[in-house]
């Protein structure tokens, strides 16, 4: 009886430190400013050509004290096959990445799970995608730090497909653990 109420006194530790560490991670999404030379459609700047691009600059504010290898980009978007697609789809980017003279190449991989895919005009249903990217380099979230903001920019067309992704204000967020 006792090692049965020890186990659970143990079990009950190791699920209070648990909750502590996911307690920890956390989101940044305060945005200091947005622009993109998108079209403007239902709240979302469409890239899909050549000349598209939006940029965010994010305060670092919160970073403080993170753990500098902990440091994410996490994407919220939409993505469609063309003008008008269809549902399904995902396209993975490449945005940089600047905090004062650091300036880097991020890949950011998206997700749909919408299905099934259809390449014909879906009114908008099935569009939305979720990303993220690997770490971001320890140098340029110091600089990030020290400079007070991170700026992000993303351009068209994505790696791996020419699809058409919509962005706005808050599709980028950075997750990271104190």
């Amino acid at each position: 009886m006792r090692r049965m109420i020890a186990g659970i006194c143990v079990l009950g530790v190791v699920v209070a430190a648990a909750l502590v560490v996911a307690a920890q991670a956390r989101a940044l999404g305060d945005c200091i400013s947005y622009e993109s030379n998108g079209p403007l459609i239902v709240g979302w700047n469409w890239l899909r050509s050549e000349n598209h691009t939006a940029t965010w600059v994010l305060s670092t504010a919160d970073l403080v004290g993170c753990a500098h290898d902990k440091v994410h980009l996490n994407f919220s978007g939409l993505c469609t096959n063309g003008i008008n697609g269809g549902a399904g789809y995902a396209a993975d980017f490449r945005c940089t990445v600047r905090a004062g003279d650091e300036d880097r190449k991020i890949s950011v991989r998206t997700f749909n799970a919408y299905r099934p895919q259809d390449p014909n005009d879906s009114e908008g249903v099935g569009y939305q995608v979720y990303g993220s990217s690997a770490a971001l380099p320890t140098a340029l979230v110091a600089k990030a730090l020290e400079e007070g903001q991170l700026t992000l920019v993303m351009g068209w067309p994505p790696v791996s497909a020419k699809h058409h992704m919509a962005v706005k204000k808050d599709s980028f967020s950075l997750g990271y653990i104190k």
